[in-house]
């Protein structure tokens, strides 16, 4: 339908090393939106013309298919786009049609200025169903549209509107026979006329491909119909001018169609595999040592239709087939030639569930001269399935099961800046990030994934997930009394509570409901004791990885911190016998101070948190050389109980309990 133009140069925006390729869906998955015409504009990005709830909507990409902004043109009636072209104004035309079977249709023309402002709009029609299908710019600044009309309650013909450059009708002309004739695109030919393609059943025989030659005045010159007698009915849906001033169609005729005609409509050659059942050509355009055909195919797993791009060489001999769609459905509505000598595909891409169409939105395709590129298939977020504390190291693992073809994946941490990149997953590993930055002990912290595909595309990030942060301190009358910050990520009904007398050895001593976050254990144990929860995931998850037989997991439950009651242990021994730490007098009245030796440059930071963790006193945060310090800790303002220091050197945090008295 188009006609390439070749050029020795790229557009500024697009690599000279490199051709941008790319496969990519838009929209809102609550409506239904469809591409129906592409072209490319002068940055190098893509304007697709766009059927959204019966209104003009446009959508403008980048080069790389990133999309740039949408436009929605409300006007009082409801419009079908169906075609797009650039204007020697640096604007645009768009074609199609306006109304609805209750009060019938008529060709609507709409010209935009280079920003994509609109400009006029016009209609065209008589008293029955116009229906545009192509638009073209003339040579004396006007347009062309052409479609189908009407003729009676049983016939429809083709029909042409010529209009000025302001969009005034010049001219309007009825053509075909007496029965069937559908117009489905045209393109200009060197005489100043114009060559439309569809089909008939006007005509001997029953339906075929039909070809139409009008002069520049929208007279008849010759038609031309092709197959319908046998192997079923013939189609011509998109054409192209070839470089011998002849042309190059595509349709169907029982199979896959392709025809190579003359100037004068006669066949030069025609393809008509029966191999190609289940192939439709749906628009051609003519390319270096031959022509490229887009289509769809049919498909049955899943079932749907796949997108096909497809190179002939200039005899009809097919050099390479390239299908697209993944796991889901595609169509095409129209192709390009793209200023680097590539292809852009529009259409729609469905997306199914158990055989049905779930959702519609626009599909577009960018590939290199021989139909290559990379292609993800990416349709959603990478979702995690739990953050829990790892057993190994003491810090977060963040776990998740992968959903989507991915190369890598990106784990995302909410610090004071935002949401930012703390680490990368490989594909082939397994789908696991322990991060080796976090302090589980002092605060809970908030995680995000996203995906990586193979084209180096990144998906948006999944939803976060908060992990549970516990703090222990002494109950009242009697026991310890457990606070933890809530699990937030996946919906669960309980979490477990564990004691133990060892830091590796803690059993579940009792659950609570999900709407808790306080748990009393009235113990008469003494001396040191550990504490951890869990919110128990309802279902278990597993980590794998791409081309493993491996997976990591059952991971059914994301454990808090590892927490000390303070009475004569903590949740580090070693690291509080590393930094000779000590508090004297203990218990105190007004004063006390706090002793500790560092061996290397550490960043140091001492509080005293009350018994429902509340930070009453900052004591010391600073990067210290190696050696001996003490702190002291002014506790007169505070009142007469059971307090914890909290001492963080490096990532490591050793609680200690004071008692102050009067």
């Amino acid at each position: 339908m188009k006609n390439i133009v070749f050029l020795i140069f790229a557009f500024a925006t697009i690599c000279l090393s490199a051709q941008s390729t790319f496969e990519k869906n838009y929209g809102d998955p609550s409506v239904i939106e469809e591409g129906q015409d592409v072209v490319q504009t002068s940055d190098g990005g893509f304007l697709a013309a766009c059927f959204k709830m019966s209104d003009v909507f446009l959508l403008k990409t980048d080069a790389d298919g990133i999309e740039q902004w949408n436009k929605t043109f409300d006007l009082d009636y409801p419009v079908q786009v169906t075609c797009i072209e650039k204007t020697s104004d640096g604007g645009y035309i768009i074609g199609g049609y306006s109304g609805t079977y209750e009060t019938d249709f008529d060709f609507f023309l709409m010209k935009l200025d280079a920003a994509c402002d609109s400009v006029w709009t016009k209609t065209f029609g008589t008293t029955v169903k116009d229906k545009a299908y192509a638009v073209k710019q003339t040579a004396d600044g006007g347009f062309a549209l052409a479609g189908t009309t009407e003729t009676t309650d049983v016939n429809y013909n083709g029909w042409m509107v010529k209009t000025d450059a302001s969009g005034n009708q010049q001219w309007a002309q009825t053509f075909g026979g007496s029965s069937y004739d559908y117009v489905y695109d045209m393109t200009l030919t060197t005489d100043g006329g114009f060559l439309c393609c569809g089909s008939t059943s006007s005509y001997a025989g029953g339906t075929g491909a039909f070809f139409i030659k009008l002069n520049s005045s929208g007279v008849e010159q010759w038609h031309k119909r092709y197959g319908g007698e046998t192997a079923g009915a013939g189609y011509a849906f998109g054409i192209d001018n070839t470089f011998d001033n002849g042309f190059i169609a595509t349709g169907m005729h029982g199979s896959f169609y392709l025809l190579r005609l003359d100037g004068n409509g006669d066949t030069l050659w025609t393809k008509n595999p029966s191999v190609d059942f289940f192939l439709t050509g749906i628009d051609v355009v003519q390319t270096t040592g031959g022509y490229v055909v887009a289509g769809y195919e049919t498909t049955y797993e899943p079932e749907g239709f796949d997108v096909v791009l497809r190179k002939y060489d200039e005899s009809g001999t097919k050099l390479w087939s390239k299908n697209f769609s993944g796991d889901n459905s595609g169509y095409v509505t129209r192709m390009i030639g793209t200023s680097d000598n590539g292809f852009a595909v529009t259409g729609k891409y469905e997306y199914l569930d158990g055989g049905s169409v779930e959702n519609t939105n626009i599909y577009l395709i960018k590939t290199d001269e021989n139909g290559e590129g990379c292609f993800g298939y990416l349709t959603g977020l990478q979702e995690i399935c739990m953050v829990t504390v790892d057993n190994a190291t003491g810090k977060n693992k963040v776990i998740w099961t992968p959903e989507e073809p991915a190369s890598a994946y990106n784990i995302y941490k909410l610090t004071t800046e935002g949401y930012e990149v703390i680490g990368t997953v490989n594909a082939t590993e397994l789908s696991e990030y322990v991060d080796m930055t976090s302090n589980p002990g002092t605060a809970s912290d908030r995680y995000k994934v996203s995906i990586i595909d193979t084209c180096g595309n990144e998906t948006l990030t999944g939803d976060y997930h908060k992990t549970i942060h516990l703090n222990v301190s002494p109950g009242v009358p009697s026991g310890f009394a457990l606070t933890w910050e809530h699990y937030e990520g996946f919906t669960f009904t309980k979490y477990r509570i564990f004691r133990g007398t060892a830091a590796g050895g803690l059993v579940q001593i009792d659950s609570t409901l999900s709407s808790n976050f306080t748990y009393t254990d009235t113990t008469s144990l003494t001396g040191a004791l550990y504490y951890q929860v869990a919110a128990v995931k309802p279902v278990p998850c597993y980590s794998s990885s791409t081309g493993a037989k491996d997976v990591g997991g059952p991971f059914s439950q994301s454990v808090s911190n590892l927490e000390d009651n303070g009475v004569g242990g903590n949740v580090d021994e070693l690291s509080s016998d590393k930094y000779n730490i000590s508090i004297y007098p203990n218990p105190a009245s007004n004063e006390s101070q706090i002793s500790y030796k560092l061996m290397t440059p550490s960043q140091v930071n001492i509080e005293l948190v009350s018994i429902t963790s509340k930070t009453v006193l900052s004591v010391h945060y600073d990067k210290k050389i190696p050696g001996t310090y003490t702190e002291k800790l002014n506790l007169e303002k505070l009142e007469q109980g059971s307090y914890f220091l909290r001492i963080t050197i490096e990532n490591k945090t050793i609680n200690r309990k004071i008692e102050i008295i009067r």
